[in-house]
């Protein structure tokens, strides 16, 4: 596998963090949300739900793709709200 090319600023904290277990990532995960104010479930992929397969051997993939979204905006600069909701409706 060919990894892209990526700034030294970046391939060396990407090389740190994929060599952590998973008990130091979930901690950095919620450093960072708390840190950022930040919640990485808004920025999940919509569900996925696997049905598992039947008797004929032909397994069968459900997607739920998440369609609406609930958006709280807590706190914007006002010379940058008309582009925040700009964003938001996109």
């Amino acid at each position: 596998m060919i990894l892209a090319l990526a700034p030294e600023k970046i391939e060396k904290p990407g090389t740190k963090i994929s060599n952590l277990t998973l008990e130091e990532a979930r901690t950095l995960v919620d450093f960072l949300q708390e840190k950022l104010g930040v919640s990485a479930a808004a920025f999940a992929p919509a569900a996925v739900s696997v049905a598992a397969p039947d008797a004929g051997g032909a397994g069968t993939t459900v997607v739920e793709e998440k369609t609406e979204f609930d958006v709280v905006i807590e706190e914007v600069p006002s010379n940058a709200r008309i582009a925040v909701i700009k964003a938001v409706r996109v």
